[in-house]
């Protein structure tokens, strides 16, 4: 009897649902909180980039499925941390945007860098659709769970801890996750 990776992908869509929201808390902070929902098209580009990428390179990645999957699984989980902080590091500035040019190019710069965790995530989520297509009903129940307690969840963990603290916290569960996916498949 073969093994699904049912919980992998329910604890990669938590995660992925989870820093959604931790961006959109953070740039809340940070940036004017107009540019707090900028995160939802993020996610929805870097899901839409991955469904795009996935249609192109879907049968290279089928052929390497178990490294495709837990390597996108750890790309996530590395990238929602260091995407983060290089973001911090570009000189984004919203009150500039009317009339410095230079802003539209920083905002760019933001959305390619932040894209990238999402991406990774839907990759990962999109090839155990792929590959396991005859049981997709049980694996996207168990995407939708995921979702949903990742949701919750953070609701909770902004109540326990710094956002910063959860962003390390992000990273480290997304790594535990490949380490799952890999015990897994």
């Amino acid at each position: 009897m073969k093994r699904l990776p049912y919980l992998s992908v329910a604890l990669i869509s938590a995660l992925a649902l989870a820093y959604e929201i931790l961006l959109m808390k953070l740039f809340g902070i940070i940036q004017w909180h107009h540019f707090a929902y900028m995160i939802i098209s993020l996610a929805l580009l870097g899901y839409g980039a991955s469904g795009t990428f996935l249609a192109l390179a879907r049968e290279r990645l089928l052929k390497y499925f178990p490294y495709a999957y837990v390597g996108n699984i750890a790309l996530f989980g590395l990238s929602s941390m260091l995407c983060f902080i290089v973001a911090q590091q570009i000189p984004f500035n919203p009150l500039e945007l009317l009339w410095e040019r230079t802003q539209l190019f920083w905002l760019f710069g933001l959305y390619l860098l932040l894209v990238l965790p999402f991406f990774f995530a839907a990759n990962a989520i999109g090839l155990v659709f792929i590959r396991y297509r005859s049981d997709i009903s049980g694996l996207y129940g168990a995407d939708l769970l995921g979702a949903g307690l990742g949701s919750l969840g953070i609701l909770i963990l902004f109540y326990l801890f710094f956002p910063e603290s959860i962003l390390q916290l992000i990273s480290l569960l997304g790594l535990l996750s490949a380490a799952i996916a890999i015990r897994e498949i």
